[in-house]
């Protein structure tokens, strides 16, 4: 599958008695998928160049983060990022962890430095236990608000998160695709359930505002 890079540019005007100060504001949104395990820039196979990689938007990310500043550049890995790769076979079925070591895409991906991960369909056919510890184990908001427990209906990931950046409120909500159910098999995603999106963001996005009054909202 594609690797997908999105890149905007965000500028906002204020002008409000409460909240940031008035003036502008401006902060550069990046946000790829489906990097399916390729951390780092080798094919390991005949010196080849894994075009595409995880190592190379670093390389571009720490260089937006030197010219624009840290707060000024948000990071969003949209899923599909632990599966697929020789790395990443490795470290989900074949080595044996230390005690409190952390998993591969855990150390890559707080090395590299998200604001908020979202968990995709193809992140879910490691099983269960595997991208629970990962959920676990991770710093980083670890995001999907529609998958949510078979038996009480309470979020498995994390729905969304609050970042601020210069008195700018902003708020993340992941969302995965509710069709896993139709592409997996069901030991992978047994006492879960996939809620629609349709049905769920209206009520979230109220929730959000309610509770947050975010400047911004990414969906």
């Amino acid at each position: 599958m594609r690797n997908i890079f999105i890149s905007a540019i965000i500028i906002i005007l204020t002008a409000c008695s409460s909240g940031p100060a008035d003036g502008d504001y401006s902060f550069e949104l990046y946000a790829h998928g489906d990097i399916h395990g390729r951390f780092f820039s080798n094919t390991y196979v005949d010196g080849g160049v894994n075009e595409g990689s995880l190592s190379g938007i670093y390389s571009f990310i720490s260089q937006r983060r030197e010219a624009a500043g840290a707060d000024k550049v948000i990071l969003l890995d949209l899923g599909d990022h632990n599966h697929g790769d020789n790395s990443t076979h490795f470290y989900n079925y074949v080595y044996d962890y230390l005690p409190d070591e952390k998993h591969l895409y855990t150390r890559v991906a707080e090395f590299v430095g998200y604001d908020a991960i979202v968990a995709g369909n193809h992140d879910l056919e490691v099983g269960l236990p595997l991208f629970k510890r990962i959920r676990d184990e991770l710093d980083i908001p670890y995001l999907a608000a529609n998958v949510v427990s078979a038996k009480d209906g309470v979020p498995f990931f994390e729905p969304y998160t609050i970042i601020e950046r210069e008195g700018i409120k902003i708020a993340i909500i992941g969302l995965t695709t509710p069709e896993v159910k139709k592409w997996l098999g069901e030991e992978l995603w047994r006492g879960m359930d996939f809620v629609s999106i349709d049905s769920l963001t209206d009520s979230l996005i109220t929730h959000i505002k309610g509770k947050y009054a975010p400047d911004l909202i990414f969906l």
